[in-house]
């Protein structure tokens, strides 16, 4: 088993490998953007800054991923509320795909406040 996730991290990484892309000087920031992905053998870690900053709420934040949803794992370092930090295990991360979207919403149904942050596969 634990060489079958170890393959799978060492396919993943090479398949997700050109997600992080610096941004050319004087390019105008992104509001809403995937900071990094970053794949180990035990777990994927998706990265989302925001510059309106992810505000602390009664409800949860969630990540969709195409029709998958994953549950808030952590802002960023010390506390940052500009960051989200995602932890998905490499089979989670495997039933994506690169065109899917990628949105954070607070709570479940109408998606009254949802941020979109682009296809998957698209590095920012």
């Amino acid at each position: 088993m634990d060489r079958q996730r170890f393959r799978l991290g060492i396919v993943a990484t090479a398949a997700w490998a050109g997600v992080s892309v610096p941004v050319r000087p004087g390019a105008q920031q992104l509001e809403d953007a995937i900071r990094s992905i970053t794949v180990t053998e035990s777990v994927v870690e998706i990265t989302l800054f925001s510059s309106r900053g992810f505000p602390v709420r009664d409800q949860q934040e969630i990540l969709r991923i195409g029709e998958h949803e994953f549950f808030h794992d952590r802002h960023g370092a010390g506390g940052d509320l500009h960051t989200l930090v995602y932890a998905l295990t490499p089979g989670e991360f495997a039933e994506t795909a690169p065109q899917d979207l990628v949105v954070v919403q607070y709570g479940r149904g109408g998606y009254a406040d949802r941020r979109e942050f682009g296809p998957l596969g698209t590095p920012r």
